[in-house]
């Protein structure tokens, strides 16, 4: 449920052990995922170091729905894959996939390169909870790194 102030909900990076430790709560609730099958927070904590996309929506300080996407490679381009999307069962129909997915694209783009051109975005559709919206992977190919 919203709060009762009725503020917005935020979208905004993760930045702390308990954001994502609240995404492994979500995560849980939202897929009935056992902790065994969550993301290791030691791994969340790396991903999140390297420059992986983790936005999370926000009722105030509880997360009430998070995208997931790391850093891949394919054809030589850097890629952002879309991983997951959860959003708690109270808190959907309020656009929130949207806005995740949108959020989290935005910065996959700011990843590549304000400047650059996007060669290829793929928006598929991917899983029984998807939203039906924006899913997938932003692929910059415009400066492909080599190896």
């Amino acid at each position: 449920m919203m709060s009762r102030a009725a503020q917005p909900i935020a979208i905004r990076d993760l930045h702390s052990i308990d954001d994502l430790n609240q995404l492994k709560a979500v995560e849980r609730e939202v897929w009935g995922m056992a902790d065994d099958d969550t993301l290791p927070l030691t791994l969340a904590i790396a991903l999140k170091a390297a420059g992986n996309i983790f936005v999370g929506a926000f009722d105030q300080d509880k997360m009430v729905g998070f995208a997931f996407g790391f850093l891949g490679r394919e054809r030589g381009a850097t890629t952002i894959h879309s991983h997951m999307l959860a959003i708690l069962d109270a808190y959907r129909h309020h656009d929130l996939g949207s806005r995740l997915k949108q959020a989290q694209r935005d910065r996959a783009i700011a990843f590549c390169l304000v400047s650059m051109a996007i060669a290829r975005s793929r928006w598929a559709m991917m899983g029984t909870k998807n939203t039906g919206q924006l899913s997938g992977a932003v692929m910059c190919s415009k400066y492909p790194l080599r190896d």
